[in-house]
């Protein structure tokens, strides 16, 4: 499934990059490098307001967010905006403060037998 995967996300964002071009707008990518080092470019290429992103609880994922604040303040651009998103269980419904979960999760796995102990999803 990691090629099948592959492929579709190199198709969507080819589709993506399409539909804004129709409509006069450039859809910046980069690729082989670390979200990191993308941001580093980006601060040096673009005066940055905002970012916006999905809020994480994996150890991995808080990492690039630490990373990605560091390069905005380094480089004094924009703030880093989290936001709860894509879930299956909306944050109210988790027995415990996704924003504090007693430490960070090492892997979705973890994160989700923890859910799974006495969360529901919502009718």
């Amino acid at each position: 499934t990691g090629a099948i995967r592959n492929r579709f996300q190199i198709e969507a964002v080819q589709d993506l990059a399409e539909r804004l071009r129709e409509k006069g707008h450039v859809l910046n990518v980069r690729s082989q490098l670390s979200t990191k080092q993308c941001f580093e470019e980006l601060c040096q290429d673009y005066s940055i307001n905002s970012v916006f992103a999905f809020r994480e609880i994996c150890s991995e994922e808080l990492r690039v967010e630490r990373e990605v604040r560091e390069v905005l303040r380094k480089h004094q651009q924009g703030t880093l905006s989290l936001f709860w998103g894509f879930e299956l269980y909306h944050h109210d419904d988790l027995t415990f403060d996704p924003k504090r979960p007693r430490g960070a999760f090492n892997s979705y796995t973890a994160f989700r037998k923890r859910v799974e102990e006495g969360s529901a999803v919502r009718a």
